[in-house]
């Protein structure tokens, strides 16, 4: 029976995580600026997002996530749980999933 450390079970384990995307529900770049607490993405069309997770992956707010509290999807307006430190402007991309998705 092979024997493994702790830090190589973690290592595995987020290796795994990370490489999950069945949590990742929708890749996408905004649409038009928004606020500290909106934004918008008008080529999403899903009624699922209230409560997944987004993360910026490029822009002013690189690397940040926060929860979708909710998602209007006929003003195609997501609204966040809480207040990011810059407003999200026009063409930042994003993923969006299961919080914990990364």
């Amino acid at each position: 029976m092979a024997t493994y450390s702790v830090v190589d079970l973690i290592s595995e384990a987020r290796s795994y995580l990370h490489s999950d995307h069945s949590r990742l529900a929708f890749t996408g770049t905004t649409t038009s600026a928004g606020t500290t607490t909106t934004f918008v993405c008008t080529t999403i069309d899903s009624t699922l997002l209230d409560r997944k997770e987004i993360v910026f992956t490029s822009g002013t707010n690189q690397g940040l996530r926060r929860i979708i509290d909710s998602w209007n999807n006929s003003t195609k307006t997501g609204t966040l749980l809480e207040a990011l430190a810059v407003a999200v402007g026009d063409d930042e991309p994003f993923q969006i999933g299961d919080a914990g998705f990364y």
